[in-house]
């Protein structure tokens, strides 16, 4: 199954929960009742933060007060994430296009429907696992958090409002790796050509392939380029901004539960350790945070890695064509690797290129407001 097909599986779980990157290709009645549907949903999400906020100013538990200000700053950026994914469907249907002519191009290269498959069967798991978790989350934070004389109807939309935002960002994470990383599978196979021609080139034994290199083929690989830059700024525009979001989100659920642990179990109750029913849950929370947080940083940091080894592939093969005094030829990969110099592929958040070295910063910056909100209540 081609990468595209499996993208139309995630756009239509997507959809399910109210996010619409596909709402420019719909008839106009079709966007009609997409727009109520946000309508509706994002009414619900406004009932759950009346909830919230109604909680917070009857409560003087400042943790419980905390995790409410989450739940309602959570309610809002879904409310608008969901909104923007309609603003920024054309932009995502170009890298939609984009995927599909590069696709169409590698048809025949069988290690990139493996490793497509090898992407898609983690996200399967990941989906299960974060589903499983935010759905038992919800539900146990309901049960603590709502009262017994609460209406029973208002519980219901509440959990079920809750659940939908909790599963709807995890999803836009979830779409975000899948887009990154299957540009790194197709930068990876344009490497592979060049690697195989370089090889054939060479003298090498065994490479069975004709390895004859011409001037049309070399300005394939460029437009394939193109279109591979060109949808890194188009996931950047329908990504980048929601992810940023989401990234302080998950830092700031880190602080509080990281508080949560030395405040509430642990003063309050006077506990030298944590019951492990409670340690579990932690753990489980704290792991979510960080990976939600880290897995777009890992498949931007393989795309950056992908196109410098496609720039030192190039630059290997500019070498055998000038032995070769293949000059044409030469120039024009010359001309290519002059190309991605100047536009290196790269994913950018906050105009800053998503990569694994953010993430010592982003922890870092969390321990350090845990360790001030320590400090301010006089715990350390």
């Amino acid at each position: 199954m081609s990468s595209v097909k499996w993208l139309n599986k995630l756009l239509f779980l997507e959809a399910f929960l109210g996010i619409y990157r596909n709402y420019c290709t719909h008839k106009r009645i079709v966007k009609y009742l997409i727009l109520f549907q946000i309508f509706i949903q994002s009414s619900l999400l406004g009932i759950v933060v009346i909830i919230r906020l109604s909680s917070i100013w009857h409560s003087d538990i400042a943790t419980k007060n905390a995790f409410s200000f989450l739940s309602v700053v959570v309610g809002l950026v879904t409310i608008a994430t969901t909104v923007y994914s309609v603003y920024t469907s054309e932009t995502f249907m170009t890298y939609y296009h984009n995927i599909y002519r590069i696709s169409q191009y590698f048809k025949q290269d069988k290690n990139m429907f493996n490793t497509i498959k090898r992407v898609y069967g983690f996200c399967i798991f990941f989906t299960i696992f974060l589903v499983v978790y935010t759905l038992s989350r919800s539900i146990e934070d309901f049960i603590i958090t709502l009262t017994e004389e609460s209406n029973i109807l208002l519980w219901v939309i509440a959990m079920t409002s809750e659940a939908i935002t909790k599963t709807s960002l995890i999803f836009q994470q979830l779409m975000l790796y899948v887009g990154i990383m299957i540009l790194v599978v197709l930068t990876k196979c344009l490497a592979s050509l060049v690697s195989m021609i370089r090889n054939g080139l060479e003298g090498n034994e065994d490479s069975l392939e004709a390895c004859d290199v011409t001037g049309q083929q070399i300005q394939d690989w460029v437009d394939v380029y193109r279109d591979l830059t060109d949808s890194c700024e188009k996931m950047t525009l329908c990504f980048g901004r929601p992810f940023t979001f989401s990234l302080i989100l998950s830092m700031f659920q880190y602080v509080l539960i990281s508080y949560y642990v030395f405040d509430l179990t642990m003063l309050d109750r006077g506990q030298q350790k944590l019951p492990t029913e409670e340690c579990v849950t932690i753990i489980v929370i704290l792991f979510v945070c960080v990976f939600v947080m880290t897995t777009p940083l890992f498949a931007g940091q393989l795309v950056s890695n992908e196109g410098i080894n496609l720039r030192r592939e190039l630059a290997g093969l500019y070498n055998v064509l000038i032995v070769d005094s293949e000059d044409a030829e030469a120039k024009l990969v010359k001309d290519f690797i002059r190309v991605i110099k100047k536009n290196p592929l790269q994913m950018k958040l906050l105009n800053k290129s998503a990569g694994m070295y953010m993430l010592p910063v982003i922890l870092s910056i969390a321990v350090n407001y845990l360790i001030v909100m320590l400090q301010f209540n006089h715990i350390i």
